[in-house]
């Protein structure tokens, strides 16, 4: 995802909610939510402009630290165009297309891209959508041109 919202270990918010049903629809058991940038926050734009840089890093070495000891994970992208209101989200999702790549996660979009190539964050989703393969090379390009 991109950013945390109102979730946490007991209590769950609607892209999480969303999350978990399409989870359980295509057969998983479980699943793992993991955020570009980890501060709580309802609205992208109450999140600060600038990254803080050690929550960033600590963040970034979780993922990455999932990614190591789990090769071959299937990994559903799902941030959508608010990636493109701050460049740590940019950044963070560069990271992660290149931990996937190093880790061989199997990157997966669910619903059709954006019109600007990001996979769609899951808050207006449709049960009726397909999983589709994320290009990591490719979208590696994407992000790196922004």
């Amino acid at each position: 995802g991109l950013n945390c919202s109102t979730a946490c270990r007991v209590k769950s918010d609607p892209t999480v909610h969303k999350s978990e049903e399409v989870c359980k629809r295509s057969g998983f058991h479980g699943f793992l939510m993991l955020n570009l940038y980890p501060f709580r926050c309802t609205q992208v734009a109450g999140l600060p402009k600038d990254a803080d840089p050690q929550a960033y890093r600590t963040n970034m070495d979780q993922i990455i630290k999932v990614f190591q000891e789990h090769p071959g994970l299937p990994v559903w992208c799902a941030w959508g165009a608010p990636i493109l209101t701050r460049r740590y989200f940019i950044d963070a999702a560069i990271e992660v297309v290149e931990a996937s790549i190093k880790y061989g996660a199997q990157l997966r979009h669910y619903g059709p891209l954006t019109a600007q190539g990001h996979p769609r964050h899951p808050s207006r989703l449709s049960y009726s959508w397909l999983w589709g393969d994320l290009d990591a090379e490719k979208y590696l390009r994407l992000l790196k041109s922004l």
